[in-house]
């Protein structure tokens, strides 16, 4: 598998992949300067497209993303695909995910600790930190990113290319629409427009 990005939620994935038995683990950076040439001192880091494609002309050629930014996913995701990767989701054994009628997209990451009712719908590329909670009925988006300890609660909607600050509470039954930030902490009481940004409780635009 290769992971796209050798930075902080790198680490992460690390710590979700670590107990697995993952075989020909390998980092991706084309941009950051002086990481040498392993990531964690263990696995090895590719420094640009044509020495991905070499290394894994023989293997498997997955890859998950170990970046944030919805926008930055979107566009990492959409650049491996076209060149012959598989999008796929890096999901935490410690998650809970609901059985009946749960529609998960491709290229997930969900990490610990995850808990995610029935009848929830989750789009493409979409991160879910550590101790998100997603309740029953709720929609959320492609390349939407959930920061730790968020809670959306039933029925609630999420737009495509999203961000949800860390512990921030989206209300049952509100929407919230494409390309909008939702700052940390912040408690969403009513519908907020795409290419918003929402800060404080009650949640009001910024």
């Amino acid at each position: 598998m290769l992971v796209i990005g050798a930075k902080g939620h790198a680490r992460d994935i690390v710590a979700v992949l670590e107990k697995r038995l993952v075989k020909e683990l390998a980092f991706y950076d084309d941009i950051s300067e002086n990481i040498g040439s392993s990531f964690l001192g263990e696995f090895p880091l590719i420094r640009d497209l044509a020495a991905a494609k070499e290394y894994f002309k023989d293997k498997s050629k997955v890859f998950t993303l170990g970046v944030g930014g919805p926008l930055v996913r979107k566009t990492l995701s959409e650049k491996f695909s076209t060149e012959g990767f598989i999008f796929t989701s890096v999901i935490s054994g410690t998650a809970i995910i609901g059985t009946y009628e749960v529609h998960l997209g491709q290229g997930l990451n969900i990490m610990h600790n995850v808990f995610i009712s029935n009848s929830v719908k989750i789009g493409n590329g979409v991160l879910l930190n550590a101790g998100v909670l997603v309740h029953h009925d709720c929609k959320i988006g492609d390349y939407v990113e959930v920061s730790p300890g968020a809670v959306v609660l039933g029925g609630a909607e999420i737009g495509d290319l999203s961000f949800i600050g860390a512990s921030a509470t989206i209300l049952p039954n509100v929407k919230v629409g494409q390309n909008v930030v939702i700052g940390a902490g912040a408690v969403v009481i009513k519908d907020v427009p795409s290419n918003s940004v929402v800060i404080g409780v009650p949640g009001r635009l910024k």
